[in-house]
């Protein structure tokens, strides 16, 4: 048995903690399924926190299908973490209109980004108008829901929805 595999969660921890400080592209594979798995996700994230930024950096080296099915877990990632390397995987996701934008958008947000480059810019332009015709229609469907007993429940799901697209 690996260390990785260990019944014990400190060993196992550790081992992952471990593999990750010595920033092997070879073990990205590992550790990405680890994500996957419920009952190692929290210590493949800690592990990967140790990875730092080049973590992003060896991440294209991957096939996209497997780094799509670790996304949310990423994100996650790349909000504790910084360096061109993280904002390149963060803007990606939004490039690629990806379903994880608006965690991607709220990460670039909380630590401050602006975008510089005219890319970027025409970018988070399309984002504001996808978010802005997202919410028209939301509210034309507010007006326009029927009265039936559950109405009430209908209109508030949709302003919520409304609101979370004003955030975005």
């Amino acid at each position: 048995v690996t260390l990785h595999e260990d019944e014990d969660p400190s060993v196992k921890r550790n081992a992952y903690v471990a593999a990750c400080k010595l920033k092997k592209q070879e073990i990205l594979p590992v550790m990405l399924e680890k994500l996957q798995r419920r009952e190692d996700k929290y210590l493949a994230i800690q592990g990967l926190f140790q990875y730092g930024e080049r973590l992003f950096e060896d991440l294209k080296h991957l096939p996209p299908e497997v780094i799509d099915r670790c996304t949310p877990e990423l994100i996650k990632i790349a909000s504790k973490l910084k360096g061109p390397a993280v904002t390149g995987f963060l803007l990606t996701l939004l490039k690629e209109n990806h379903a994880y934008q608006d965690k991607a958008i709220h990460v670039l947000w909380s630590r401050g980004f602006h975008a510089e480059m005219a890319e970027d810019m025409h970018l988070f332009r399309i984002q504001l108008q996808r978010c802005m015709e997202s919410g028209i229609r939301k509210t034309a469907y507010l007006h326009a829901v029927p009265m039936w007993k559950s109405r009430h429940l209908l209109q508030r799901s949709l302003e919520n929805e409304i609101w979370h697209d004003l955030s975005v």
